[in-house]
């Protein structure tokens, strides 16, 4: 007998019997041969670099030449930057052979005068493409090796850019291409901000083992143990088709069924579960460390313990994830922890290799990672973090009452020092604001208690003094002498008292400033994790709080209103219902939106008031509530329940009678327009149409599976969706009309009040529009889970979507999405639109969604302080406005331009109008002619391309040698200048533009680094520019150089001349803003910035100048240098700043794939900020806060609250 050793570790050799083929090995190969540049990123241990060995073999049998580079062999802690790049060209002389064609020693002596990285860029054009006529591959390994190495390489991978992007000029680079392996991703890549991302390149996903991939591994199996294919999927089901563990597992099985006394092992049918898990148990997860050999499970501990900074954000996480995998056999498992974008914690957990992303969903990858990393091991590792961990875990099993587990005195201090440069969870945060507030009140309680202590020794002082007078005159002397001391003594006391008392003042100032502190952090905290009314609310309290601080510190002031200006500009939810809880399905809201009802959590129904104040709950079901309709006329309400019951209720919760009859649960109800059919469906296939009185007239049985949804048309015909796929539409008269398949289990369906649309809800992550007859219209995307509910507003003109990827969109009838909602812990199961318009943006219309989470929210879409523009799914590089500043335009890294239409008549708001797609490039920079007439593009590809208004191009010429950074026209329109990292600026005249092939008027040259930033003063006649190279120059546009200025001692990024005035404003790496005449004299230098400048910008009337930076912040001054505010919008880099002609509005771009418009009249005011925000919470504060809450806002807006009214 053959034995047959399964590999577990290492690369597999190209004829290892044991490698499993996935689908990543015929991606990759048919990538590489179609000239794609790749790369295969994942955890460690997941058979990459086995991947990249069978690749190679199999493309050398073809004909490629290949050469692998393990970047791990060149060295990393003490390697140079000159060994390191002379490392990565000697592998490449070395693994394609090229000793005898070429003295690598001698060749690279002869490039010494050039850098380091332009030697091993003309080794791969003058060495491999010139001796080579064969395709040639690079394969680099374990790329995540040079994030440790003492100094950046982004100039190498920006040199595997610069090889793609060669291909459209000099054909040759065709013949070669990269494949990049390793734990990273690709923003890794290129870690400077200010660079180009490393975005090209196909990604090849490589997933783990699943049953049919994994055949092969039965060759060693079957020769030892009885039905090797059960055994198999055993091991499969406890490794989740991890290779290593996989490979581990199939090895532990051979050796321990070798043991036995029989050369196949004895094992009885249906055994295999027992005796897999066995092994499991006793040769992996018992002591699991010292049998973690090789090592595997001690690398991932030692991956989440490396995360120093965000280490406890991490382990948090995970232990959300943990917390809703289900354990093994579950019968009801939690959701799973749907996530709408991917964060830094996520992206390293899935590195990592514990966690696994699946529909949206983050899981654990296996039962063996959930056994070992279970939820024991995260606490023990949380509580190593904290030194309050234990103080921490006590308060919330108490659930936030036992105030003596709270941190007081020196404890507190320590605990807010250690948290200054960590990332925290929520609870840590609540945990130390409660901290604070318990502290600050026993400081309270002490000052008291020593004033009373004062009066009291006053008091025996008087009554010794007066006891002394009573004493017989032959003690006189004695009396005056015992009384001198005694007034002596007290004034001693009274000193003493007194500077207690002032340092106990000074103690509850610090106090004081320290719970302002916290709640500041903690509304930061909560904005970051979308609890944005929580995140309001705190900062309203941290606000509150300040107003009463005297004297005021101006430090923590600028802290405050910045949190709060954040919270209101990024606030969306405006209410709240959370107590009592609701159930997980069934949410109803009256036509005058006066009303809304919900399901309870014990077999009820719950009515509450449009301003969330609770009404009363209905019981009477004997089974959870699934479903809930209220009347066209908003008399009456329907209640469907698993007890496979109606029950009809009046609005205001008199019970009126129970519809039996359905077999199975009732999971759809609806009314009829008048009123006088109610439409019942269950999961026993059936519709079942009632009169009020309860009167059953007919039942419609054509569906296969259980009945989803219900809803009748302006008409009165009915319109179902199951579980089976099918869309149908019925009759009045209940005959069949039209039945369709939509594709998957429909969810929900919702019609358009205004013609014959249909929109459904999919479990494939999609909704879709639909004629009656079935004829799909469109398709919706942007959801990463199942899409539980959708609704159409009043209008017809937006659709909402629920999603058990916890989020909530608004998206108009084109399809294109308007804005997330994100907030829900849960998935979210109900959306409607609110009919009536609430408080905080009255003529807008608002959502309100229930979720798993046991809360509806209430969302309002519009926010008359800040809107924001989504939909670009990569960075937004610049912004450009019509003349009239009605049409904005954006350009972004996802290789798309899209144009909006500003709207300042019906409120705040910009409406997408059309996207135009730049596949193969991405534009950097965008401007638009004076005269509206010309819309110029310019980025990666280094051309100019001029547009025609419907998107399509108008005239395209390769403009620089580099990327392009900036175009911007001069006021009267005759001049278009561009700016590259090639160090060239370039001017064309437009009037030129229409030629075949344009030529410049003029070539400026003269910086000695990249050019980022232009500016033409308003008559057009001094063009300045912005360099890395740490200088500002003055050019005419026929390229004569005027002056240079030198104050900058770093790169400058951005660049502005004032329209009113002779002055220019330069920013940039030195965090200032300069302010020059053309003489180059420095009228005044603005500081306050923390971080890099990007972009500025002048008003129209040349009053105020806005400043970004790359920390996401914003600032804004006068013409004199005066800070007016700080916005704080944006999440990274700012990269564009401008004003709207008429001054109401600055819009600015950025790094975190949005554009904002800011209401300049309402940011500038701290005032009318602290006026939106307590608008914004007014009915969340009067219905849901504690009663001691409930005055937050009294002190600014000087409400006297009627406490019966709002108990």
């Amino acid at each position: 007998m053959i034995n047959l050793e399964y590999p577990v570790g290492g690369s597999l050799a190209k004829d290892n019997p044991f490698y499993v083929q996935r689908i990543a090995d015929v991606e990759l190969h048919e990538a590489v041969q179609t000239g794609s540049f790749c790369y295969v990123f994942n955890s460690r241990q997941m058979g990459k670099s086995s991947l990249l060995v069978r690749s190679r073999d199999r493309l050398e049998q073809e004909g490629w030449r290949c050469c692998t580079i393990d970047l791990t062999s060149i060295g990393s802690e003490t390697v140079t930057p000159l060994q390191w790049y002379k490392g990565v060209a000697f592998e490449l002389w070395r693994g394609f052979d090229l000793r005898h064609q070429v003295n690598f020693r001698s060749w690279w002596q002869d490039e010494s005068d050039l850098s380091v990285l332009q030697r091993l860029q003309h080794f791969i054009s003058d060495i491999l493409l010139t001796h080579f006529a064969d395709p040639l591959v690079i394969f680099i390994d374990e790329i995540d090796g040079v994030l440790s190495l003492p100094f950046a390489v982004d100039d190498f991978f920006a040199l595997i850019r610069f090889c793609y992007n060669q291909r459209a000029i000099a054909p040759c680079y065709n013949r070669i291409s990269f494949v990049l392996a390793g734990v990273a991703t690709p923003s890794d890549l290129i870690q400077d901000r200010t660079r180009t991302p490393f975005n090209i390149g196909r990604a090849i996903e490589l997933t783990g083992f699943d049953y049919d991939a994994a055949t092969p591994l039965l060759r060693g199996l079957e020769a030892v143990v009885p039905r090797p294919e059960t055994v198999l999927r055993e091991i499969l089901s406890w490794t989740g088709g991890q290779p290593f563990l996989t490979q581990k597992l199939c090895q532990l099985a051979v050796e321990t069924a070798r043991q036995s006394s029989t050369p196949i092992l004895s094992l009885p049918p249906g055994a295999e579960a027992f005796w897999v898990g066995g092994l499991v148990r006793g040769q992996i997860l018992q002591n699991w460390e010292s049998q973690d050999e090789p090592e595997h499970l001690r690398t991932i501990r030692d991956r989440l313990e490396r995360s120093r900074h965000n280490r406890g954000r991490l382990l948090g996480l995970y232990q959300q994830i943990l917390q809703a995998t289900p354990a093994a056999n579950a019968a009801d498992p939690p959701p799973p922890l749907s996530l709408a974008t991917d964060s830094r914690e996520q992206i390293e957990l899935l590195l990592s290799g514990l966690v696994v992303k699946q529909q949206g969903a983050l899981r654990v990858k296996n039962r063996i990672y959930q056994a070992v990393f279970n939820l024991d091991w995260v606490s023990a590792q949380l509580a190593s973090l904290r030194p309050y961990s234990q103080s921490l875990e006590a308060w919330i099993a108490s659930e936030q009452q036992d105030t003596s587990r709270l941190l007081r005195g020196r404890a507190l201090q320590d605990a807010q020092q250690w948290a200054q440069d960590k990332t925290l969870g929520d609870r840590d945060y609540q945990f130390l604001a409660a901290s604070q507030a318990c502290d600050r009140q026993e400081v309270q309680q002490a000052l008291e208690a020593a004033r009373l202590q004062e009066v009291e020794a006053r008091l025996a002082a008087e009554q010794h003094r007066r006891q002394q007078e009573q004493r017989a005159a032959h003690l006189q002397r004695l009396l005056l002498l015992a009384a001198s001391l005694a007034l002596a003594v007290a004034a001693a006391f009274g000193f003493t008292l007194r500077r207690q008392y002032q340092a106990a003042l000074r103690r509850e100032r610090q106090t004081k400033l320290n719970e302002i502190a916290a709640l500041v952090d903690s509304s930061r905290g909560l904005f970051a994790s979308n609890q944005k009314l929580d995140a309001l609310i705190a900062a309203l309290k941290a606000r509150t709080q300040f107003q009463s601080l005297d004297p005021a510190s101006a430090s923590l002031q600028e802290r405050v209103d910045r949190v709060l200006q954040q919270a209101i500009s990024g606030a969306d939810e405006y209410n709240r219902l959370a107590n009592p809880p609701s159930g997980r399905y069934g949410l109803a809201v009256s036509p005058d939106g006066q009303t809304v009802v919900t399901s309870g959590q014990s077999n009820t129904l719950n009515l509450w008031t449009k301003s969330g104040q609770f009404r009363r709950t209905l019981s009477g079901h004997t089974g959870p509530v699934l479903s809930l309709a209220i009347s066209p006329q908003g008399d009456r309400l329907v209640s469907g329940s698993r007890d496979r019951t109606l029950r009809l209720w009046q609005l205001d919760g008199t019970f009126f009678r129970t519809l039996e009859g359905h077999q199975g649960s009732v999971l759809a109800i609806a009314f009829s327009p008048d009123g006088q059919v109610i439409a019942s469906g269950s999961d026993d296939t059936t519709i079942r149409l009632w009169r009020p009185d309860g009167t059953l007239l007919r039942t419609l049985p054509d569906h296969q599976r259980a009945v989803l949804s219900l809803m009748f048309t302006p008409s009165g015909e009915l319109i179902s969706s199951s579980e089976d796929g099918t869309v149908k539409r019925w009759s009045k008269a209940g005959e069949l009309q039209s039945s369709f398949q939509a594709g998957g289990n429909v969810l929900r369906v919702a019609i358009h009040p205004n013609d014959n649309r249909i929109a459904t809800a999919l479990d494939d992550q999609t909704i879709k529009l639909w004629t009656f007859n079935g004829t799909l219209l469109n398709t919706l995307r942007g959801h990463t889970s199942a899409v539980n509910s959708v609704a159409f507003s009043t209008d017809g003109n937006l659709i909402a979507s629920a999603s058990s990827d916890r989020t909530i969109k608004l998206w108009n009838t084109e399809g294109i999405l308007l804005k997330t909602f994100a907030g829900h812990a849960a998935p979210v199961t109900e959306v409607a639109f609110v009919p009536t318009q609430p408080t905080p943006s009255p003529n807008r219309p608002s959502l309100v969604s229930l979720a798993w989470d046991h809360t509806v929210r209430f969302w309002q879409p519009h926010n008359s302080m800040l809107t924001a523009l989504t939909g670009h799914t990569g960075e937004v590089g610049d912004i450009a406005l019509s003349p009239g500043g009605t049409q904005l335009t954006s350009v972004s890294a996802d290789q798309t331009i899209r144009r909006w239409q500003i709207d300042q008549q019906n409120g705040l708001q910009a409406l997408p109008r059309a996207v135009w797609q730049t596949p193969g490039a991405i534009a950097r920079t965008v401007a638009i002619h004076p005269g509206g007439r010309l819309l110029a593009t310019a980025g990666t590809d280094q051309t100019i391309t001029l547009w025609h208004t419907d998107g399509t191009p108008q005239q395209r010429f390769k403009a620089h040698n580099s990327d392009i950074r900036r175009l911007v026209f001069s006021a009267d329109g005759r001049w278009l200048a561009s700016a590259s990292t090639d160090s060239t600026i370039k001017v064309w005249n437009t009037l030129l533009l229409n030629q075949l092939r344009p030529l410049p008027q003029a070539t400026l040259t003269g910086h000695q680094s990249g050019v980022f930033a232009l500016s033409f003063n308003p008559a057009g006649r001094v063009l300045a520019s912005a360099s890395s190279d740490g200088t500002v120059k003055l050019w005419t546009p026929d390229g004569r150089l005027l002056s240079t200025f030198r104050r900058h001692q770093q790169p400058v990024w951005a660049i502005a001349f004032s329209p009113t005035r002779h002055q220019l404003a330069s920013a940039g790496e030195d965090q200032k803003i300069l302010i020059w005449q053309p003489d180059g004299t420095v009228l005044n230098t603005l500081s306050g910035h923390e971080s890099t400048i990007r972009a500025i910008a002048f008003n129209p009337s040349g009053s105020m100048l806005a400043s970004g930076s790359q920390d996401g912040i914003i600032k804004l001054w006068t013409q004199d240098g005066t800070l007016l505010t700080t916005l704080q919008g944006h999440s990274a880099s700012i990269t564009s700043l401008l004003f709207s002609p008429d001054q109401q509005l600055l819009l600015s771009a950025s790094e975190d794939n949005s554009v904002l418009l800011w209401n300049l009249d309402q940011v500038q005011s701290s005032e009318q900020i602290v006026d939106a925000s307590c608008e914004w919470v007014k009915e969340y504060e009067q219905t849901q806060l504690k009663p001691s809450e409930r005055s937050l806002c009294d002190a600014f807006l000087g409400r006297v609250l009627n406490s019966p009214q709002n108990p």
